[in-house]
């Protein structure tokens, strides 16, 4: 498992570098007030990548942090500790995964509803000309 999970991280840097490589054209990056910086489009991607990491673990972070202070607060208020994080993952993660299935599901029958009720409509209104044309 260990060989597999380095093989997998050396081809990962293969191709990001074959990237890096095949992409060192300039690219401009154009601010407010006419200012201007120029640098090669894989470095610009990494620190972008870098910019979005980083964001990414402040607001984990800062979630974490807020979630331990109400448990916190919780404590000192109703004498025990509400949580805020689940403290069984797994469970966490089915009960996820059910409620992405009925977003899912309820999304799918919108979405044939919203085709299917014109459709019908539209049905509804030529059965009626003919009826009322005669010919029907």
């Amino acid at each position: 498992m260990r060989i597999f999970s380095l093989a997998t991280k050396v081809v990962v840097f293969l191709l990001l570098l074959g990237f890096a490589i095949k992409n060192t054209d300039s690219v401009t990056l154009r601010y407010f007030a006419g200012l201007e910086w120029q640098a090669p489009l894989a470095f610009v991607l990494l620190l972008v990548l870098a910019i979005g990491i980083v964001a990414g673990i402040l607001g984990t972070a800062a979630g974490l942090y807020f979630a331990a202070m109400g448990g916190a607060v919780d404590h000192l208020l109703v004498g025990f500790q509400s949580y805020f994080l689940c403290p069984k993952p797994l469970d966490a993660f089915i009960s996820s995964l059910f409620y992405f299935a009925i977003a899912i599901g309820l999304t799918t029958l919108l979405a044939w509803l919203a085709a299917i009720v014109p459709a019908i409509r539209g049905a509804f209104s030529a059965q009626r000309v003919l009826l009322a044309s005669g010919r029907g």
